[in-house]
């Protein structure tokens, strides 16, 4: 309930506009306290949801494979319908990523940790290879690059706000079918990120049946709370000030 509260919040919060006063603060706040939480609880629901699928059928010895895959190209389809129609892409990218559960979900913990790790360090890699090595470290050179990066998805994204902004639905579902061809055609549509790493967290609690017994988990969930904190912080201030420091630099 609180993670669709929150997604509803986001969802009316991506339709607004800039107009400065008291509804800049509420602009600030959403984005800052809710957006973040929101996306990454309903992850993390969606790899528990996937986890206690996959525990029930262990539980009564059936094979779930047919069923397991079944059920995601249902929401591969609702995926693709809401991206289209509606112009939100998570839920194709949930269908996509659910399927590794299904491989790895007999892993040790350490080694789901191991993959939740990379997985959500794996755009940050790339970009940094795709920028960094071509350019032999040249500050100049990186710069240039991440330039016309940005340059094309601005582009890209300009014409989509664009066909937004008129009022003909046609348009609009062709500007919005062009982009998600050249949405799934980038390297980082194809990577798990954050969505991997938060199914294999929700799939660890349901292992470590931190839902039913959190008591019994009191520490962990401490520990857990202090992780987020510090994450949050790191990735709302401390980063933006230090890459905005190096870009001036630059």
């Amino acid at each position: 309930g609180f993670a669709l509260l929150g997604m509803f919040v986001v969802h009316f919060h991506v339709k607004t506009i800039e107009s400065g006063g008291i509804d800049d603060v509420v602009r600030t706040l959403i984005w800052r306290l809710v957006e973040s939480k929101a996306h990454g609880t309903f992850a993390l629901l969606f790899g528990a949801g996937f986890a206690i699928q996959l525990r029930r059928a262990d539980e009564r010895r059936t094979s779930f494979t047919a069923v397991y895959v079944r059920r995601l190209l249902v929401l591969a389809l609702f995926g693709a319908g809401a991206h289209a129609f509606f112009g939100y892409n998570v839920l194709l990218g949930y269908a996509v990523w659910a399927v590794p559960l299904l491989v790895i979900r007999r892993w040790s913990t350490r080694a789901l940790l191991v993959t939740a790790v990379v997985s959500a360090a794996s755009v940050s890699l790339y970009r940094a290879a795709s920028t960094w090595l071509p350019c032999d470290m040249a500050p100049e050179c990186v710069r240039a690059a991440e330039e016309t990066q940005r340059a094309e998805s601005a582009s890209r994204y300009e014409v989509l706000h664009a066909a937004e902004s008129q009022h003909s639905y046609v348009v609009l579902l062709r500007a919005r079918l062009e982009h998600m061809a050249w949405f799934y055609r980038q390297p980082f549509s194809v990577m798990p990120s954050v969505t991997l790493t938060l199914f294999i967290a929700g799939f660890l609690i349901v292992r470590h049946r931190i839902f039913e017994e959190p008591l019994a988990h009191r520490r962990l969930l401490a520990w857990m709370t202090l992780f987020g904190v510090a994450s949050w912080w790191l990735a709302n201030w401390v980063r933006e000030t230090t890459f905005g420091l190096v870009r001036d630099q630059w």
